[in-house]
């Protein structure tokens, strides 16, 4: 780093320590200009990767500021597939934020854990039912129609329409030897065997059998196509949501948030008091330890200790505006 204020011509510039380290002076961005230096590795190599919290990380250091006119689901969608992450903002009603999340978690399914399932008893008019509330054409079978019990089979869209005779039962149609594959498995290990089957849709399956969960190769695809992209372990895209405070609805957002996915809650407490919005986190936490909160605008190590000790997992640094 070479500082004008500072440096000594006889020296290629000072270290930072020396140029910030118990210095009285305040720099603008002009009078500090970082030298380049020997650069022995491709830019590609370098991560940019960093913690939002203790256990949220990013691959790309950029966070969508919990605006309306910036944050939706469609901005948070697009900041995740490039390793980023949304916090859809709260200047809505709590079931059209709740809306926003859940459109983010759907964009990328990574483990379905409640996949449609029907039973061998159920017929090719229950498929066609079932295609024309969802759209879907392609089911697990097992033995009782629910998830978690024994898969004996899959009927696909080739398998559907090569019978003429819609009260024919699934079981005389399916396919009785699925591929699948069997927990514990991880969502890249998962999305690899689907690869090497070749198959569209990939069933989990337990130890005794027992369909748990399913993948498919439209996610893969996504996953392929975005390598940086920012997901949760079971391969939904990561997003936060902003609550707040001061309004009288922040407790019933925030669960109602939680449940529907969101990986972080934003605590904005530029809005309201900053002792009602600390009041707010500490409930918060007390009601859900797990919860991962972002809270801030704090433009002091003093204000961002206390957001730290009412729970706070990280912390906004700035002025009052919200993060963007």
């Amino acid at each position: 780093v070479r500082c004008r204020a500072m440096a000594d011509p006889a020296m290629d510039g000072w270290p930072a320590d020396k140029v910030f380290d118990g210095s009285q002076a305040g720099y603008a961005y002009d009078d500090v200009v970082f030298l380049p230096g020997h650069v022995s590795f491709e830019a590609s190599d370098v991560d940019l990767g960093t913690k939002l919290t203790r256990n949220i990380s990013v691959r790309v250091p950029l966070v969508g500021a919990a605006l309306g006119t910036v944050t939706g689901a469609e901005m948070a969608i697009a900041l995740a597939l490039d390793g980023g992450m949304g916090i859809v903002h709260g200047n809505q009603s709590i079931d059209l934020q709740v809306e926003m999340i859940k459109r983010v978690k759907r964009y990328i399914g990574g483990f379905i854990l409640e996949p449609i399932v029907l039973g061998p008893m159920h017929t090719l008019n229950d498929l066609d039912a079932l295609y024309k509330e969802k759209g879907i054409r392609t089911v697990p079978i097992t033995e009782d129609g629910k998830i978690g019990s024994k898969l004996v089979g899959w009927v696909g869209k080739r398998d559907s329409d090569a019978c003429d005779d819609r009260t024919r039962q699934l079981r005389k149609v399916m396919v009785q030897s699925p591929t699948r594959a069997v927990e514990p498995v991880s969502l890249d290990e998962a999305m690899s065997a689907l690869r090497q089957a070749k198959v569209g849709k990939l069933p989990i399956v337990d130890e005794a059998g027992g369909l748990v969960a399913l993948v498919t190769r439209s996610d893969l695809k996504k996953i392929r196509d975005n390598p940086l992209v920012s997901r949760t372990a079971s391969g939904q895209l990561l997003v936060g949501a902003a609550v707040p405070p001061g309004r009288g609805d922040e407790t019933e957002r925030a669960a109602a948030l939680l449940a529907a996915g969101a990986d972080l809650l934003f605590v904005d407490c530029a809005g309201c008091a900053r002792e009602e919005a600390l009041g707010f986190i500490k409930a918060l936490k007390a009601e859900r330890p797990d919860a991962e909160v972002l809270a801030g605008p704090a433009a002091s190590c003093r204000e961002a200790k206390r957001l730290i000790e009412a729970g706070a997992a990280g912390v906004f640094a700035g002025a009052a505006t919200p993060p963007g």
